[in-house]
């Protein structure tokens, strides 16, 4: 037994530095998300985390951009330093999963961390600059405290707690439902072991508890203005398998057929069913006190939380990521359910089978979700390839921040236009090749640059048109606090209508201080007065914080000017 034990011991090491080099290579060479951008540029390079200034969107994972910009402050521009955190986060999960099967037969307790840990659609995360690695991380060491509070309680094992609760609601603002989990048990426990506990127990208990909810009042304050403001986004209402069973199904186990709907119902009911049973057998304190009884509190806790949620608050379903958790916590409850049984526990030999499907995937420069939101050094390097400072450019909304992430290094900057769909305006197409329509026409462009693990394409015109000066407003405009700072005003001619028309931008942007927005607007007026355009462009994707003069010059192509177009506005 001894041998066994020591074998599995190495074992689990070997498993554990195998899944961490690869976690910290893809943290290496894995290009960044669209997402991930997204946080740099508007929270970890603006500093603009908490408070007045900071954009107010679910991107936003609190903890996640704090360490950032620690990062930032001290490396600069570095995504695998961002993405450190989660890096380290996934040293916690794995542990915390151990110490969550260490009560479990050897080989039983090996093949349900080896599983647990080694699914590619999870352990992509820890490689990634969001949230949702250190909360998962974090959120196993609830599990693992829970189960030490109910069976030990004491002062350390609640400030563990409580501790795990607040950093797991930090880095996503969803963990807000384990949060009142936590808080339940430690205040259950602590009344029924009041008579039992010392006078130092009896009061710093209280004072953890107390320090906890202060701790939680101003990140359940966000959440609330954020529901509000309708930026809890993610997800919907349309259901529990719709939202949250069927695409967490579709990335963990690569199919989201409805069947599986009744598949998992069943296996659920009987799983709860066992656990029922072993309630009315043992009681209820020694019940919860194992570690399927903590487990089926949690998952049922949380189940039943997010359903009343979504049906009294109409707070939506957690989609794929953001329900990810449920994917070890039903694992666990799965594994604990069936260990007792000589038969039963054979099934967790299936557990392989996201090892397997891992070797099948291992990958260093794509990934199982969201493929197509990264932009690669390559693909980048060919399309620039075939521009000139005046050219223009279109792409998919997605790929703006990452392609002006790359124009950061670029001699000349061409600013991105967005489109969703294929249109021939510009000089420079980008599209997404499983959004592109066959019966869209490619006339008059050639294909130049693809990358097929993104589903990424560029078109360039076969022709360059010609083109020849119309008018030209040359001014020096002084600094101003006010919002925008009218930089011209033309009006069209009549003789420029139903042609097409280049717009030139060209000038020296000087700043003071940090601003979080730096952004040159392009709008026209139609000949009511009414809005029609409007296209932004910000210049601080596209050169840093750092510089205190910004030369630009941005072009913006427009095929055909409308005929009720007055005037534009720069």
């Amino acid at each position: 037994m001894m041998k066994n034990a020591a074998s599995y011991k190495l074992l689990t090491w070997i498993t554990f530095l195998a899944l961490a080099i690869y976690v910290v290579l893809r943290a290496l060479f894995v290009s960044p998300l669209h997402d991930e951008v997204a946080t740099y540029f508007h929270f970890i390079e603006s500093g603009y985390i908490w408070g007045d200034g900071a954009i107010l969107d679910a991107n936003n994972h609190l903890l996640n951009s704090l360490c950032g910009w620690i990062s930032y402050k001290i490396f600069g521009e570095s995504f695998f330093f961002f993405r450190l955190p989660n890096v380290v986060s996934f040293a916690l999960y794995f542990w915390g999963i151990r110490q969550l099967t260490k009560q479990l037969e050897p080989l039983t307790g090996y093949l349900a961390l080896l599983g647990i840990t080694s699914i590619p659609y999870v352990l992509e995360y820890f490689a990634y600059t969001r949230g949702y690695g250190i909360s998962i991380g974090c959120f196993v060491w609830v599990l693992v405290f829970a189960r030490q509070t109910i069976t030990n309680y004491k002062l350390s094992n609640i400030v563990g707690l409580y501790v795990f609760a607040f950093l797991a609601l930090a880095a996503n603002l969803s963990f807000l439902t384990t949060g009142c989990l936590a808080l339940l048990i430690a205040s259950v426990y602590f009344l029924k072991n009041i008579r039992n506990l010392g006078r130092w127990q009896v009061i710093g208990i209280p004072v953890a508890t107390i320090a906890f909810l202060l701790a939680c009042k101003p990140l359940v304050s966000l959440s609330m203005k954020m529901k509000e403001a309708g930026t809890l986004y993610y997800g919907s209402l349309d259901g529990l398998w719709d939202v949250t069973g069927k695409t967490l199904s579709r990335y963990v186990l690569f199919t989201d057929k409805d069947a599986l709907c009744w598949v998992f119902a069943l296996v659920i009911t009987a799983l709860l069913v066992v656990q029922l049973i072993r309630l009315i057998r043992k009681g209820l304190w020694n019940y919860l006190a194992t570690t399927g009884g903590m487990l089926t509190f949690f998952f049922t806790g949380l189940l039943a939380m997010i359903i009343v949620m979504a049906e009294l608050l109409k707070i939506n379903y957690p989609e794929d990521r953001v329900g990810m958790y449920f994917v070890p916590l039903f694992i666990l409850l799965f594994v604990y359910t069936v260990a007792e049984h000589p038969l039963a526990k054979r099934s967790v030999f299936m557990l392989v089978a996201f090892p397997v499907t891992l070797l099948l995937h291992l990958s260093l420069s794509t990934s199982i979700f969201t493929a197509d939101e990264r932009m690669t050094d390559a693909f980048y390097a060919q399309v620039k390839s075939h521009l000139k400072p005046e050219s223009t450019l279109i792409g998919y909304p997605t790929m703006e921040l990452t392609w002006a992430l790359h124009e950061r290094k670029a001699a000349f900057k061409n600013f991105m236009h967005l489109d969703r769909a294929f249109q021939p305006d510009a000089d420079m197409v980008l599209v997404k090749t499983a959004l592109l329509d066959p019966k869209t026409s490619l006339k008059g462009y050639q294909l130049v640059a693809e990358d097929r693990e993104a589903g990424y394409r560029a078109y360039k015109r076969a022709i360059e048109p010609k083109r020849r000066p119309l008018a030209m407003i040359s001014l020096d405009k002084n600094g101003s606090k006010n919002e925008y700072i009218d930089i011209a005003r033309f009006d069209t001619q009549d003789n420029w209508q139903g042609k097409p028309l280049h717009i030139v931008v060209k000038g020296t942007l000087k700043r003071e201080g940090n601003t979080p927005v730096e952004t040159i607007v392009i709008s026209s007026v139609k000949t009511d007065g009414s809005g029609h355009r409007y296209e932004a462009f910000d210049l601080r994707w596209y050169n840093g914080i750092q510089k205190a003069e910004i030369p630009f010059e941005m072009h913006y192509e427009l095929p055909v000017l409308d005929t009720n177009e007055a005037g534009f506005t720069v």
